[in-house]
């Protein structure tokens, strides 16, 4: 994907975020989300889709936009052991699974999976892991491509997440994971 056209499916994604309704975390603290956020190993995401779909980066703002910015996105370059040592409240993420062949619509549906620890002084206190897929090739816009796909599931999912703060519990499924 152009860096033009992730701008302008960034751009689009915010505003779509900032019209739909926030929601507060459970308590009026700050989260610290170390970015970006890595893969897991095996999780499939092709090396095309790593290097140009920038669901590592856009994901964290996602979340940060959708919890009213209760949540500050940490940006660093240290490993989020690191990030944890540092911070008080931290919400690890990555990637687990990634389903996206290329040729956006017209190779199937796409999915996104990540899994996320929210960490206390070091210790999981919550814990989820969040699937949402795109509608497939017959219900998605003629065209879309394969980063499009990928981004409306982190929009979701970054909605789900936010809903998730509300009540943070451990081992919750959302979205798709149900």
């Amino acid at each position: 994907m152009s860096t033009t056209k992730r701008v302008a499916t960034l751009a689009s994604a915010l505003l779509t975020l900032g019209s739909a309704s926030t929601v507060l975390p459970a308590e009026n603290v700050e989260y610290w989300m170390p970015v970006p956020i890595p893969y897991a190993e095996g999780s499939g995401a092709t090396t095309a889709v790593k290097e140009e779909c920038g669901l590592p980066t856009d994901l964290p703002i996602y979340i940060e936009n959708k919890v009213n910015r209760r949540i500050t996105v940490f940006r660093t370059a240290s490993p989020p052991e690191a990030v944890v040592k540092a911070k008080d409240k931290v919400l690890l993420l990555e990637f687990t699974k990634v389903i996206a062949l290329p040729g956006g619509t017209h190779s199937g549906r796409k999915s996104v999976t990540v899994r996320g620890e929210l960490r206390e002084h070091g210790e999981v206190i919550a814990s989820f892991e969040a699937s949402r897929r795109t509608a497939g090739s017959i219900l998605a816009p003629l065209g879309e491509g394969t980063c499009s796909m990928l981004n409306k599931c982190a929009l979701t999912l970054a909605k789900d997440i936010a809903k998730w703060f509300k009540n943070p519990t451990m081992d919750a499924k959302l979205g798709e994971s149900r």
